[in-house]
């Protein structure tokens, strides 16, 4: 079983990286980012609601009451 070391890049290195793929494989990058936004866009409406019913936060008129 071989192990991958994570080494962690700059931004210029990323950036680098990310210039020197091929159209197909920009192209494949960023359908997975876009499918991990997805994901996470998800992830975090999810705890949303579970806030919002444990009336952990404010509605829309409480909020607008504060302000007053």
């Amino acid at each position: 079983m071989t192990t991958s070391k994570t080494r962690k890049l700059t931004p210029a290195q990323i950036i680098a990286s990310i210039e020197r793929l091929s159209e197909s494989e920009k192209e494949t990058l960023a359908i997975l980012a876009d499918k991990q936004l997805s994901q996470e866009i998800l992830r975090r409406r999810k705890i949303a609601l579970d806030e919002f019913t444990k009336e952990n936060l404010l509605t829309e008129r409480q909020l607008f009451e504060r302000r007053r």
